[in-house]
């Protein structure tokens, strides 16, 4: 449950004094998720989905952020996001910012904060720029100073190691230890390949990986480093960020060569040929699912599944190209910290959406069709795609190239043979198995434009048209034979809007002008008291109850049929 929502309608409760059984489990259950389980994720990214797929919420300075360049991101044990920004600390309840500055507490000497890090015992350590080094405890804030504590300058990363201890990283003053209150720094004098940290990575074995300009090493004891990657192995490399694989391989980010592999002391180069869309990494992250997350300094953010890269840019929804944080909360959203582009939220939602990112054809959907198998049929203005449900699997179909007559599908239906009929505004095909069979106003249909095509429960084919319904008696190799059905007929107008059977065997054909009824051979128009008079039908459905639905240009009416008149309830 989201903390925000929770504390909002825990506050409702309240004042209204409308607590219940149910309220109560709520609460219980809140309760030990949150503070019992603190690193339980309850939901996680779905990795199925393309990574332009899921929900993106963009917070910034008119959103309630002091500023629109995000640092660090942290959820804390009791669920509250916390902010790092250029203007000062944020916390975030999911609805309301709070901002925390030098102005507002005069422990904090700092507003840049670079770093944020909550250890096992529930305070939270603040990283600034200039200020030194801030701890949070029960409310309370306590600062040390740069001015005293020269190497808390330009932090950069904090963690902590196995033995509880703090580790601060420094741009420009090495790798410092807060252990009982007493701070040792280590510089390229105790062993470390530079002094400009940049990242402090915890593993899966809670060893401690440090990344510095000049190559990276790991904390075997506190005071020990064990150089895994010099100068030497990585050169003309200046390290940013890491994370080391189940497999024991090491993805590298680097400020100026992109994205690197480093497998038994072999390199391997992921650049912009491989789908990462910058040289200039500023993080990595593993989600949940175990997918690696890349920010980049412009190329946007980057995920990598399964050994695929797929890029998340600007043009995608993005306020920035700029990533420079990642963090995945309990609830398995991906939080992302951008520069001059704010809090970007990445999260699933009840909708999955699918564009020519995922391999639509084109945007312009008209049509879809659920085939008999595990397919859905999509029409569009640039073709035909036909969706996998289970897999989720996207593909382009048929197109002019492969023999469409026109990429403009207006209709679809999958009949009773498994054949598939394509309804364009050049005419009518009939596919299966590689091969069309074309039907057009010189092949005796009324109208070369096709709005619906329907196969009633006798396995007649039925063909609405910008010039009179059409019913195909014969379609196969002896022939075809078509009957036409107009005006003349007693149809309220030629141009067909939609075809649809009962439960009771009627067919009913709405118009650009109304709805006429089919039955028998005799066609009957229903203006269902008036209210369909000279009105548009666009669709119809027959509900559980036998109860038919129309949708029109002027409203939904409905129709009992057993009273055989318009429902009193009903409105247009």
């Amino acid at each position: 449950a989201n903390f925000a929502l929770f504390s909002h309608r825990f506050r409702v409760m309240k004042r209204k004094r409308t607590f219940s059984p149910a309220h109560l489990l709520l609460i219980l259950t809140f309760f030990y998720f949150i503070f019992l389980q603190p690193s339980f994720v309850l939901m996680a990214l779905d990795p199925n989905k393309s990574i332009t797929q899921y929900s993106l919420h963009i917070w910034n300075i008119e959103g309630g952020l002091p500023a629109n360049s995000v640092y660090a991101v942290r959820q804390t044990h009791d669920g509250y996001i916390w902010i790092g920004t250029p203007d000062g600390l944020v916390r975030f309840d999911g609805i309301h910012f709070e901002v925390y500055n030098k102005e507002k507490i005069p422990q904090l000497t700092c507003n840049i904060i670079r770093a944020l890090y909550e250890d096992g015992k529930g305070t939270l350590w603040i990283g600034t720029s200039d200020g030194g080094l801030t701890r949070y405890k029960e409310g309370q804030f306590t600062t040390y100073p740069f001015t005293k504590y020269r190497v808390l300058h330009q932090i950069r990363a904090i963690n902590e190691d196995r033995w509880g201890n703090l580790w601060i990283g420094s741009f420009t003053e090495g790798l410092t230890c807060l252990s009982n209150e007493e701070f040792t720094t280590y510089t390229t004098k105790n062993g470390l390949p530079d002094n400009s940290v940049s990242f402090i990575y915890k593993d899966r074995n809670r060893d401690l990986w440090v990344t510095t300009a000049a190559g990276i090493v790991k904390l075997v004891e506190p005071g020990v480093f064990r150089i895994y990657a010099s100068q030497k192995d990585l050169p003309h490399l200046k390290t940013v960020c890491l994370y080391e694989e189940d497999t024991r391989d090491l993805w590298i980010g680097t400020g100026e060569r992109g994205l690197f592999r480093l497998n038994q002391g072999k390199l391997f180069t992921y650049g912009t040929e491989m789908g990462v869309q910058n040289r200039t990494i500023n993080y990595i992250y593993k989600d949940g699912s175990k997918d690696l997350w890349i920010g980049t300094d412009g190329g946007g953010l980057t995920r990598m599944r399964n050994g695929v890269f797929h890029t998340l840019a600007k043009n995608d929804g993005l306020a920035s190209g700029c990533v420079y944080s990642i963090y995945e909360d309990r609830e398995g959203s991906l939080w992302i910290g951008t520069v001059d582009g704010g809090l970007h939220q990445l999260k699933d939602s009840q909708f999955t959406n699918y564009t020519t990112r995922e391999g639509l054809a084109h945007d312009y959907v008209y049509c879809i069709h659920k085939g008999r198998s595990d397919q859905l049929w999509i029409g569009t203005e640039g073709g035909l795609n036909v969706l996998t449900l289970k897999k989720g699997e996207l593909t382009t179909l048929l197109t002019t190239r492969e023999g469409l007559l026109d990429n403009s599908i207006g209709c679809i239906l999958e009949d009773s043979s498994g054949y598939l009929w394509i309804g364009t505004l050049e005419g009518l095909h009939r596919y299966k198995n590689g091969k069309f069979t074309y039907l057009t106003k010189k092949h005796g249909l009324s109208d070369s434009r096709v709005n619906r095509i329907f196969e009633d429960k006798q396995g007649k084919i039925w063909i609405g048209t910008e010039n009179g319904l059409n019913v195909l008696e014969r379609f196969n190799n002896r022939g075809r034979h078509i009957k036409i059905f107009t005006k003349d007929e007693g149809l309220l107008s030629n141009i067909i809007e939609v075809i649809y059977e009962d439960s009771h065997g009627n067919l009913w054909i709405g118009t650009n002008a109304g709805l006429n009824r089919f039955d028998n051979g005799i066609i009957t128009i229903y203006d269902l008291g008036g209210r369909l008079e000279n009105i548009p039908v666009k669709c119809i459905y027959e509900d559980k109850e036998g109860v038919l639905w129309f949708g029109t240009d002027n409203g939904l009416a409905r129709l009992a049929q057993k009273q055989d008149a318009l429902d009193t309830d009903t409105f247009m």
